[in-house]
């Protein structure tokens, strides 16, 4: 699609004119300058498929996923930095939010998956069972911090490792069985 770059070892579907640079689809001629698909004039602007916006991040049709090297065939893998919309499927490198890596078949829009190895905060490991976050309240053998309920062994604080029994924080170390919080035991 528009400011899009495809290659000439392209795999055609029946009926179709593949150019140069260009990924066709059944009975539809993609010239250089991309013509249209089933009676839908794409500019440079990327105009939709059957009322999908694409745009040159390479927005997917649904159920349509797009490859690096550009297949908008139903049922391709889309990779790398491509932003999906329903229906698609992202491969291992995509960032879709912020500073968290998100691996194979996760669906980074609403209800998105993250697997074990996200580091979403700075400095801060998270278990898929643990949200360590400000203000976000943790269960079991809560030791509470500054408003914030940890659950053992959660990595709540930068640089701060929490153990099973023990709630260091600021180079102190805490017993299971002592409350302290801001020097109050």
């Amino acid at each position: 699609m528009s400011s899009v770059t495809q290659k000439t070892s392209l795999r055609p579907m029946s009926g179709v004119t593949q150019e140069t640079s260009l990924r066709p689809m059944s009975g539809v001629t993609q010239e250089s300058s991309l013509r249209p698909m089933s009676g839908v004039t794409q500019e440079s602007s990327l105009r939709s498929m059957s009322g999908v916006t694409q745009e040159t991040s390479l927005r997917s049709m649904s159920s349509v996923t797009q490859d690096t090297s550009l297949q908008p065939m139903s049922s391709v893998t889309q990779k790398t930095s491509l932003r999906p919309m329903s229906g698609v499927t992202q491969e291992t490198s995509l960032r879709p939010m912020s500073g968290v890596t998100q691996e194979a078949s996760l669906q980074p829009m609403s209800s998105v998956t993250q697997e074990t190895t996200l580091r979403p905060m700075s400095g801060v490991t998270r278990d898929t069972s643990l949200q360590p976050m400000f203000g976000v309240t943790q269960e079991t053998s809560l030791q509470s911090m500054s408003g914030v309920t940890q659950e053992t062994s959660l990595q709540p604080m930068s640089g701060v490792t929490q153990d099973t029994s023990l709630q260091p924080m600021f180079g102190v170390t805490w017993d299971t069985s002592l409350q302290p919080m801001f020097g109050v035991t």
